[in-house]
């Protein structure tokens, strides 16, 4: 199976499994003080080689949580065209403009904001962390 091929399943069964309401990146914590909707505009579940990476579920930059989803799974595909298969793929995360960035091989994927950590509700260094790791699981899979 290629790699959009693969991809473009996996992107709909995370669709799915958002429509269902599973797979939350991080739980909710119950001694916090209640949140506006924050999922109003929609949620978008980033999946890749069967595992859950990144979940958008606010806008940030002038950009819905689909389009983000969009941007960054773009960008992921860019980044892991071209490689090396015996070579491991370096996913990392480093401050951009004050706010944690995750990056595969130099290349940019995503920005991790205020807004994101608040909807997931942790720090935005936390959640990066989190989709960091779920990024590298995810692209250094077995399945490339």
């Amino acid at each position: 199976m290629s790699k959009l091929t693969g991809l473009s399943l996996a992107v709909l069964l995370g669709l799915a499994a958002v429509c269902l309401g599973l797979a939350a990146a991080v739980p909710a914590h119950a001694d916090e003080p209640s949140k506006p909707d924050v999922t109003a505009a929609g949620e978008t579940l980033m999946v890749f080689n069967s595992v859950s990476v990144m979940r958008f579920r606010v806008s940030a930059g002038g950009y819905t949580p689909e389009q983000r989803f969009v941007i960054a799974n773009d960008r992921v595909i860019a980044a892991t065209m071209i490689s090396d298969a015996h070579k491991a793929f370096h996913v990392y995360t480093m401050m951009l403009h004050g706010e944690p960035s995750i990056y595969i091989d130099g290349r940019l994927i995503v920005t991790v904001t205020p807004g994101d950590a608040a909807a997931n509700h942790c720090s935005p260094s936390v959640l990066a962390g989190v989709w960091c790791d779920n990024l590298s699981r995810a692209v250094n899979s077995q399945q490339r």
